[in-house]
């Protein structure tokens, strides 16, 4: 790529400096990339190479901040997660839709185009006078297109491994939650308190929280395949087993009934949370130019299982009892074992970040992923607070049947779904990904204090007991909690490019196993608070709790936005 002659001449002995805008189009039609570098000319025929990776810019590419290129230099970068060359026409050839070099070894990606598209001299600064910004010059262009991820654009291979971790992450996280419509009542004749049924929900989420980090580890020394599948087959065991429960005799005591309950959830735990390490590795791996469109893929068919498990547990409760709904989910899940082991190769690994500042510790310094995880867990309440409270709330105000109840869960978890695109789509529009967190927020608290209804609304006697009002307020919820939800994992990514993170495997594994704890403690705090404020004061205080810490979050995240809008100035 050679540079215009207008761009040179103005100063022919002396050097000049120019910032340009380079935009790489990848063969896979992943979204293009564009990138500022300063770079000294010399003379007019210079050719400029550049690769992108912006960890090599001394700074991120979101904060203004590029490296100084000196003339003669050429920019050799090449992006994370990937392996990059360009073919050699007459040498290169292609076969059985890979990219391959004369080595034989496997290409994940090709750099096809390469477009300058505007220099602007340096001394002259990025505005005039006036204010408004200098005219580019155009020096190379090429009308590229941005392209977006396809799922038919996907090989066969890539379409089966996206099926299988979307339908392997819904039902690890239907396991969750397939108890809540009627579990508490089959825990309480069976003489076992709200309090302690609140902990059986919520120690999952305890377990999930203390075993994520650990599993990150693990991962490398077991191997992507082995934890993938064994992680899906304890799961798919301690499932079946945890249906066989209802056999245990309760009549003299019931400790015998309680241990087994916490045991087999913890395990299935511990299963569940190495299939989803294992699954994100995965998603790295076979998708390094679309880890976060492919993850919001995956994270749809989070919520989504973890919302329509009380509808599916209450539709096969009322089928066949108890032990139906483990029976089928477990049963599902032990016939995707034999699946993926012929789907996953078994040469896929795990490379070791490139990155030395990558560090939990690191991201949890800044204030931003402080009030971030705030919102993470408390955004993880909103649903899980309802498993061991909403059950007996509609089954005692309205005496409604499990698979009732059930449809009613499955009411918030299809607003959820329906959202959440919505509140993605919305999020890439605005810069500042805050501004969908506040109404989030705000809609959710509205949605509680009228499922109470709340006693500081005092209308506790006309809105009392009306079933229209719980069903709306449901409804509500489910937009609400999408809207809070969503959004947090992409501000993490957000805070760790900004923190000077490399845009590779390793961040993305932080962010991830970051996001996932504070899902996860709220996902254990909402069962157990839940399960005790019930205890104690009742549903309608339970509800009014969660409203308030919805409202918590609020100013909260308006005094930081505030201040981050502040400090840019």
């Amino acid at each position: 790529m050679q540079n215009n002659e207008e761009n040179v001449n103005q100063r022919d002995e002396q050097d000049v400096s120019v910032q340009y805008d380079f935009s790489i189009k990848f063969s896979n039609n992943s979204k293009s990339q564009n990138l500022l570098v300063n770079k000294t000319l010399h003379s007019e025929d210079e050719t400029i190479k550049s690769e992108r990776d912006s960890h090599l810019l001394n700074g991120s590419k979101k904060s203004g901040n590029y490296c100084a290129v000196r003339a003669g230099e050429t920019l050799q970068i090449t992006p994370p997660r990937q392996q990059i060359f360009e073919p050699v026409k007459g040498q290169d050839k292609l076969e059985d839709g890979r990219n391959v070099n004369p080595t034989g070894k496997e290409i994940q990606n090709i750099i096809i185009e390469t477009s300058l598209i505007s220099s602007n001299p340096e001394d002259e600064g990025l505005e005039n006078k006036n204010g408004s910004c200098d005219d580019q010059s155009d020096i190379e262009s090429t009308d590229l297109s941005t392209p977006t991820f396809s799922f038919r654009a996907l090989g066969s291979r890539h379409k089966l491994i996206l099926i299988s971790i979307s339908l392997c992450s819904f039902l690890s996280y239907l396991c969750l939650s397939l108890i809540a419509p009627f579990f508490p009542s089959e825990a309480a004749s069976k003489n076992v308190s709200d309090s302690v049924s609140g902990w059986i929900f919520g120690i999952f989420a305890l377990t999930q929280f203390l075993i994520s980090p650990v599993s990150g580890k693990l991962l490398p020394l077991m191997g992507l395949k082995f934890m993938y599948i064994g992680g899906l087959f304890i799961a798919a065991g301690c499932t079946v087993l945890f249906g066989t429960l209802t056999y245990i005799d309760t009549s003299s005591e019931n400790i015998t009934f309680i241990i087994y309950c916490f045991l087999l959830r913890i395990i299935l735990a511990i299963g569940c949370c190495g299939l989803q390490t294992a699954s994100f590795a995965l998603v790295a791996k076979e998708f390094p130019d679309s880890v976060a469109t492919v993850f919001g893929i995956t994270e749809v068919f989070v919520g989504v299982g973890f919302m329509s498990g009380p509808a599916i547990g209450g539709f096969l409760y009322g089928s066949g009892g108890f032990i139906m709904p483990f029976s089928v989910v477990g049963a599902i899940m032990f016939l995707c074992v034999p699946f993926n082991f012929w789907l996953i190769p078994a040469d896929t690994v795990v490379e070791k970040s490139s990155s030395s500042k990558i560090s939990f510790w690191v991201m949890m310094k800044s204030p931003k992923t402080i009030i971030n995880s705030f919102s993470t867990l408390v955004a993880a309440m909103i649903y899980s607070i309802l498993d061991p409270t909403l059950e007996p709330h509609l089954s005692g105000s309205f005496n409604l049947e499990a698979d009732i109840i059930g449809l009613l869960f499955l009411l918030m978890a299809a607003f959820y779904a329906i959202m959440s695109p919505i509140a993605g789509w919305i999020c890439d529009k605005l810069p500042d990904n805050r501004g969908v967190l506040i109404p989030g927020f705000i809609i959710s608290a509205v949605g509680m204090l009228f499922l109470g209804p709340s006693e500081i609304l005092g209308l506790r006697d006309l809105l009392d007991d009306q079933l229209w009002l719980n069903i709306v307020s449901l409804i509500v919820l489910g937009i609400g909690s999408s809207l809070a939800l969503i959004p947090t994992f992409d501000i993490y990514v957000s805070i760790a490019e900004e923190l000077g993170f490399d845009d590779d495997l390793g961040m993305y594994g932080i962010v991830a196993g970051l996001w996932g704890s504070m899902y996860a403690i709220g996902d254990f705090l909402g069962p157990t608070i839940g399960g005790t404020l019930l205890d104690i004061y009742g549903f309608p205080f339970c509800c009014t709790i969660t409203a308030g810490a919805c409202l918590f979050m609020v100013p909260l995240l308006l005094f930081s936005w505030l201040y981050d809008t502040r400090s840019c100035r």
